[in-house]
């Protein structure tokens, strides 16, 4: 065996599974906890199965999609006219092949339609009606957009009467979002080495209709999401043992006065 094929062989499967970026409330909050250990553990079994980081990945961030109590899929955050859209990305980063999806209106899952634009098509990005049609093409069942909106959701569109501002200006406030939500993600690394960062999000709340954010830009949210993941992953090796979980585990940070954590479950197994 090669020293190159030696090295392949010794690496260990990796996952680092985000809930999002909230206030001091929403972290503390059970239900946001056991829906992102959920995500964790829906990726891991994969891995620990042997299988690939892709799989991996995109069954962490559904789990999320599917869970209410985060900001992607069921339970997203409403545009300025209380609709649906949603944007996903996904990216191999050993062939660097990617797929994303923006301003997507009744899939509840679009990260796995993120993933056929990558292994389906030869773009990178489809939008709006297109991304619907794609969908359709690709046989990705479509629910009804009651489905996909939350009580919460609601909620805090008619707090926000519309105004994009105010949401922002409340986002990381305690005292008015107690539920904040926020874009979740996935990065995998499997037993072949290679690494895959999945990323799923509604928006801002009362955002104009047709916003895109960075999430499902390539090179650009999913690019810093491989980059923090590294750093907690560097950081986890200075601990020994057969398996680490960092269970509710908080990365913790201050933009513009604010204070922002960020729900991180690690695991990664056998580091000896």
């Amino acid at each position: 065996m090669s020293s190159a094929d030696g090295a392949a062989a010794a690496i260990q499967p990796a996952l680092i599974v985000h809930g999002g970026a909230v206030s001091a409330a929403s972290y503390a909050s059970d239900a946001r906890r056991k829906a992102v250990n959920a995500a964790a553990l829906a990726g891991w079994e994969i891995l620990q199965g042997n299988g690939s980081a892709l799989d991996a990945a995109e069954a962490a961030v559904r789990s999320m999609e599917d869970n209410p109590v985060l900001e992607a899929g069921t339970g997203c955050m409403l545009n300025e006219l209380g609709q649906v859209e949603l944007d996903a990305a996904i990216m191999h980063g050993r062939t660097l092949e990617c797929g994303a999806v923006a301003g997507v209106a009744n899939v509840k899952n679009p990260i796995s339609l993120a993933r056929k634009v990558m292994e389906k098509t030869s773009h990178c990005l489809i939008v709006g009606r297109g991304a619907n049609v794609f969908a359709d093409r690709q046989g990705i069942a479509t629910v009804p957009l009651e489905e996909l909106v939350s009580e919460s959701a609601l909620k805090e569109f008619r707090a926000l009467n519309g105004n994009y501002q105010n949401g922002c200006n409340d986002f990381f406030n305690p005292r008015t979002v107690e539920e904040a939500h926020d874009t979740v993600g996935a990065v995998a690394i499997d037993k072949h080495g290679d690494m895959v960062a999945a990323t799923s999000t509604g928006g801002n709340a009362a955002k104009l209709v047709g916003r895109v954010g960075d999430s499902p830009l390539v090179g650009d949210f999913l690019q810093n999401q491989i980059h923090i993941s590294l750093i907690y992953c560097y950081i986890t090796k200075a601990f020994h043992g057969t398996f680490i979980m960092s269970s509710a585990k908080c990365m913790y940070m201050k933009v513009d006065q604010m204070s922002i954590y960020l729900d991180v479950f690690v695991f990664e197994s056998a580091l000896l």
